[in-house]
């Protein structure tokens, strides 16, 4: 067991350094006010995500006869809230190669990704000055990235994870089976992933303890923690019921909040939805 612990981190610690222009590009979300600007000039540094982020925005999702044929114009169409949504889980489609573990439900991995993510910000910003800024301004990234592990382990890993996803009918392993066979669990990748490229800690910590039995001591992570963790059983239950868990009392959070973000996650799910379903394809 000990060495298939050692193996296991040995291939994620060898795992490439996030692209330069990935890294400028996750700068420029987390920065508090971007402009178009600040988003073009880092999409443009990687041609993958430039042409993906086209494609999508010339899609017959958007209804359009006049194709775009620059980044400006693709974010322009897109709109630059739905653009922030959208560019990360471009780079990270790009930069893992999950097409040799076909168990694996890419679509429904990146549609929780991304209704998690949004139904996070949207729900600080209905709850606006009563949650603590740092909830405001991590919890759309945190929820991007709380289970990216498992891209990893699925990258370093088809075949194990493969046999794994056999079992399993939606995009959840059991991490103690996984940790069992592999040697690492979800949790554990995620963190050495977002370590080793230099995200910040806050994200990187509720990655870590996202699915983790024990609760976390109270602190700006941790708070972070509770409200991604909420996010996730949320959407498990498809957004229904609003019944204000005693957590996020804790965080400044009431059943008001909850019904407003409720309205507007149903409100944007749809498109969502489907740019999920298009991300392991463009």
């Amino acid at each position: 067991m000990l060495e298939a612990v050692e193996k296991s981190l040995g291939r994620i610690k060898e795992l490439p350094p996030l692209p330069l222009a990935a890294r400028h590009i996750l700068r420029a979300l987390n920065g508090d006010d971007v402009v178009i600007t600040d988003l073009v000039s880092a999409v443009e540094l990687d041609p993958v995500v430039t042409a993906r982020l086209i494609s999508i925005a010339n899609s017959a999702l958007f209804h359009t006869t006049h194709p775009c044929t620059n980044i400006r114009d693709a974010i322009v169409r897109l709109g630059l809230q739905e653009t922030k949504q959208l560019v990360l889980p471009i780079v990270l489609a790009a930069f893992f190669d999950l097409g040799r573990c076909p168990n694996f439900r890419v679509d429904e991995y990146w549609k929780e990704i991304l209704l998690v993510a949004m139904g996070a910000r949207k729900l600080c910003e209905c709850a606006g000055d009563w949650v603590d800024e740092t909830l405001l301004r991590s919890a759309y990234t945190a929820g991007l990235l709380h289970n990216i592990g498992v891209l990893a382990l699925v990258h370093i890993y088809p075949k194990e994870m493969n046999q794994l996803f056999r079992q399993v009918t939606n995009v959840h392993c059991n991490n103690s089976a996984m940790a069992e066979k592999l040697g690492i669990d979800p949790c554990e990748a995620s963190y050495l992933v977002l370590s080793s490229w230099e995200v910040p800690d806050e994200i990187s910590q509720v990655a870590r303890d996202m699915y983790r039995d024990e609760n976390v001591s109270r602190s700006s992570p941790a708070d972070l923690t509770v409200l991604i963790r909420f996010m996730v059983n949320w959407y498990a239950e498809d957004f229904r019921g609003i019944s204000i868990p005693y957590d996020l009392q804790g965080l400044g959070i009431t059943s008001d909040h909850l019904m407003k973000a409720q309205t507007l996650i149903r409100r944007d799910m749809p498109p969502l939805v489907k740019i999920a379903g298009m991300l392991n394809y463009y």
